[in-house]
């Protein structure tokens, strides 16, 4: 998993998804804690099934202080 803070939160998913974004991203390993802050904060993560197999995957926030939450 990795992170990317975006200062104004006015990015949008096309430019935050663009090859020229990547390199901003930090990895950040398996848990993620921003703290309070007026940032918003972008994850790139990998989803994968398990063994290979088609399957659900079940994203897990805590503890849930959001305003908001895109998937």
């Amino acid at each position: 998993m990795a992170v990317w803070q975006d200062p104004d939160g006015q990015a949008t998913i096309e430019q935050v998804a663009s090859p020229e974004m990547a390199e901003r991203f930090r990895p950040v390993g398996d848990t993620y804690s921003g703290g309070y802050t007026r940032q918003a904060s972008w994850l790139r993560l990998t989803l994968a099934p398990p063994h290979g197999r088609p399957g659900r995957a079940i994203l897990v926030l805590h503890p849930p202080y959001l305003d908001h939450l895109s998937v």
